[in-house]
């Protein structure tokens, strides 16, 4: 806090006599108002307000949505999604008040899911998903056979070039301002069939006797 004294002089005539008359102005600097929020801005999750100014002051948090505190450090959850104005108000010992204020935006986690249309198939395998994932601000990331997308959809994805049925884990991560979730699922992709076999014999006198052996596989 700073405080200033001024002298002030003002001459008064009367009867032509001069009088002097000497005043002192006291001049008092406005308190500083600062405060931090710490936490994730969602609902029904803590977030923690912290008052920050310096001096001896009296203090009063409007949290905008009907509460209000004259603690030093509050802990407070929201409870509906919107745009909230939290408002700190100092007032020193001179009864010289100053505030400042700060908008937060209250969301929701997001939700992560998609449906398979179909999840087991022949190769060669189109791969068909349905995002009906859910959430404020939502940003995607795809996992689908170590590759990664960031659209909402996928590009067309042919699963195709294995020797052995296979299962393929398709992941899904949804971000907001609240955080991360995934969702897991996953494709059963039958081989094609390759047809082959092997005989016993390639040549020979008759009668030659000659053994079959199926090696196709698939």
């Amino acid at each position: 806090m700073l405080i200033r004294t001024h002298t002030a002089l003002q001459k008064q005539v009367f009867r032509d006599v001069v009088r002097v008359v000497q005043k002192h102005l006291l001049y008092i600097s406005l308190p500083i108002p600062l405060f931090d929020i710490d936490g994730l801005t969602c609902i029904n999750e803590n977030i923690t307000i912290i008052n920050q100014s310096i001096g001896n002051n009296t203090i009063l948090f409007d949290l905008g949505d009907g509460t209000t505190s004259s603690a030093d450090s509050i802990t407070h959850k929201y409870t509906n999604q919107g745009t909230y104005t939290i408002t700190l108000e100092l007032t020193n010992q001179f009864m010289c008040s100053a505030s400042t204020s700060e908008q937060i935006y209250v969301t929701t986690r997001p939700i992560s899911a998609f449906i398979l249309p179909d999840d087991e198939g022949c190769a060669p395998f189109e791969l068909l998903l349905i995002n009906q994932s859910s959430g404020d601000g939502i940003s995607f990331e795809w996992n689908i056979n170590n590759t990664t997308y960031s659209d909402s959809i996928p590009p067309t994805l042919i699963l195709d070039h294995i020797n052995n049925d296979s299962t393929f884990i398709i992941a899904l991560f949804v971000t907001n301002q609240c955080g991360t979730v995934g969702y897991l699922d996953s494709v059963r992709v039958n081989a094609y069939p390759i047809v082959d076999f092997g005989v016993s014999e390639q040549s020979g006198c008759s009668p030659l006797t000659i053994d079959f052996a199926n090696t196709s596989f698939g």
